[in-house]
C-alpha cells in the first residue's frame, strides 16, 4: 500500500458513513434473518407438515376472534393481540391456519436475528435456529394451529435483548400480555433477570405492578366495551388443580419435556452448570423454572408450557457454540432429537385432538402414556389426585425408560461442563 492509499485508509470515518454502514448491516441482517427463518420452517414442515386448519378448542377459538377483533367477543377477548394480526393478514389473503405458520417462521427469524446480534457466527446461528425448528416451540405449533404461543416466544427473546432498557422491557411484557396473559406467571423471574442487570428491585417492582395496572385497564375496556371474559383470572382461580393435581402435572410435563426437546437439553444442563445461560445468574434458571410450573396450579395445556424450555436452549447454545469445537456435539445432539421427537411423537388427522388420537393409535411408549394422562386430566376436581394411584402404576415400565432418558441428559450435560466453567464474556451482553 503506498503512502496515499494510507492516508485515505487513516482518515477517521464520517459519523453518517459509520450510520449508514449501520443501518446497512441491519437491515441485511433481518432479510437474511427472514430468509433463514423461511427456510428452516419449510424443513421443519418434513419433520411434522402443517396444519390447515385450526386447532380444536383454543385454536378455533382464536380463528372466530380474528374475523372480528374489534368486537371484543370470544372465550379470551382480552388476548387479542393474534386476533389483530391474523385479521391484517387476512387482509392480503392469509388464513389463520397460515397465519400459524408465519409466526412460527417469524419466530426461527428472531432466533437467528437474536443469534446474530448476540455475536454468534453465521453457521452457529444457523445451528441453533434449526434445533428449535426440530423442537416443541416449532413442532407443537405445526399442527397446533391458531394459538397465541409463538407471539409471547418472540416476545420473551425480545425481552432478553433489551433486559437494559427498562421501559422498553416493560412495555414489551404489556404487549406479550396481550397475547397471553400467561406472561404475568413470569414476574419474579422478569424482576430477577432485571436486577441482575443493574435495575433497582424497588423500582422494577414499580414498573411491574404499573404494567399490571395497564393490563387491568385494558381488562376493564374489554369488559365495558365487549364479552366478559369466558376464561379470565377468575375461570382460573376457580379451576385450579391444586394441590395433588399439579404434582402430576409437574410428572407429564418433565415427560414432555423429554419430548419436546430430547437430547439438546443436555445443552441446557451445560449453560446452567457453566453459569452462562445468561437468565440472571446461577439462580435465575432455577426462578424461571418454578415460574413455568407455577402456572401448572391454574392451567393444565402441559404440553405448550413445555415449550418455555426454548429461551435456555436458544441462550444455552449461543454459549455452548462459542467454542467452534464443540459444533459436532451439538450437531450430535440435534440428530438425536430429531430421532427422539420422531419417535416420540405421532402426527393427529387434521382438526382432531391431537393427544386423543395419539393415545388412540400409535406405537410404544407415547400411545400408552396419552391414554392413562388423558384418564388423569379430568376436569372433576375430587379425580385429579388419580395421577400418582391410576397412571403411574400403569406406566411403571413407561417411567423407568423417561426416568433413565431424563438422567443421561442431565448426565451428559454435567459431562459436558465438566472442564467449561469459564467465565462469562461480553458477548451475551444486551444493548
Amino acid at each position: 500500500m503506498n503512502d496515499a492509499a494510507r492516508a485515505v485508509g487513516s482518515r477517521p470515518v464520517p459519523a453518517e458513513a459509520g450510520a449508514a454502514a449501520e443501518r446497512h448491516t441491519t437491515a441485511t441482517t433481518l432479510l437474511l434473518a427472514a430468509i433463514v427463518g423461511a427456510v428452516a420452517l419449510l424443513l421443519a414442515g418434513l419433520l411434522t407438515p402443517p396444519a390447515h386448519v385450526p386447532f380444536l378448542g383454543h385454536g378455533e377459538s382464536f380463528a372466530q376472534q380474528a374475523a372480528n377483533p374489534w368486537s371484543l367477543v370470544g372465550k379470551f377477548p382480552q388476548r387479542i393481540l393474534w386476533p389483530v394480526l391474523a385479521w391484517c393478514a387476512a387482509q392480503v389473503g392469509i388464513g389463520g391456519a397460515a397465519f400459524s405458520q408465519v409466526c412460527s417462521g417469524a419466530l426461527l427469524a428472531t432466533v437467528f436475528w437474536f443469534c446474530r446480534v448476540r455475536g454468534a457466527a453465521f453457521v452457529d446461528a444457523l445451528l441453533v435456529t434449526a434445533a428449535i425448528a426440530a423442537t416443541g416451540a416449532v413442532q407443537l405449533y405445526q399442527v397446533m394451529t391458531c394459538h397465541s404461543d409463538s407471539l409471547v416466544w418472540i416476545l420473551l427473546l425480545l425481552l432478553v435483548h433489551h433486559v437494559r432498557r427498562g421501559r422498553l422491557f416493560w412495555g414489551l411484557v404489556f404487549v406479550a400480555a396481550l397475547s397471553h396473559e400467561m406472561v404475568f406467571f413470569l414476574s419474579p423471574w422478569l424482576v430477577w433477570l432485571r436486577r441482575a442487570n443493574g435495575a433497582n428491585v424497588r423500582r422494577e417492582l414499580v414498573a411491574l405492578f404499573a404494567t399490571g395496572g395497564a393490563y387491568a385497564a385494558w381488562l376493564a375496556v374489554v369488559k365495558v366495551f365487549g364479552q366478559s371474559q369466558g376464561l379470565g383470572v377468575l375461570y382460573y382461580l376457580q379451576e385450579n388443580w391444586l394441590v395433588l393435581g399439579t404434582l402430576g402435572l409437574w410428572c407429564v410435563w418433565g415427560l414432555l419435556l423429554l419430548c419436546e426437546f430430547g437430547p439438546l437439553l443436555a445443552v441446557v444442563v451445560w449453560g446452567w452448570r457453566t453459569d452462562r445461560l445468561g437468565m440472571g445468574g446461577r439462580h435465575g434458571p432455577l426462578v424461571y423454572a418454578l415460574c413455568v410450573l407455577s402456572t401448572m396450579a391454574f392451567a393444565y395445556d402441559v404440553q405448550r408450557f413445555s415449550c418455555f424450555a426454548f429461551l435456555p436452549l436458544v441462550l444455552g447454545a449461543i454459549a455452548f457454540l462459542d467454542a467452534p469445537r464443540r459444533r459436532v456435539i451439538f450437531v450430535v445432539l440435534l440428530l438425536a432429537s430429531l430421532g427422539s421427537y420422531a419417535w416420540f411423537h405421532l402426527i393427529p388427522p387434521e382438526g382432531v385432538d391431537a393427544l386423543a388420537s395419539q393415545a388412540k393409535a400409535g406405537g410404544w411408549p407415547y400411545d400408552r402414556v396419552w391414554h392413562y394422562v388423558l384418564e388423569f386430566g379430568s376436569h372433576a376436581p375430587g379425580t385429579r389426585g388419580r395421577f400418582f394411584t391410576h397412571v403411574i402404576p400403569h406406566l411403571w415400565l413407561e417411567t423407568l425408560l423417561f426416568t433413565a432418558f431424563a438422567a443421561a441428559i442431565v448426565g451428559l450435560g454435567l459431562w459436558l461442563a465438566r472442564d467449561q466453567r469459564e467465565p462469562r464474556t461480553m458477548r451475551n451482553a444486551s444493548p
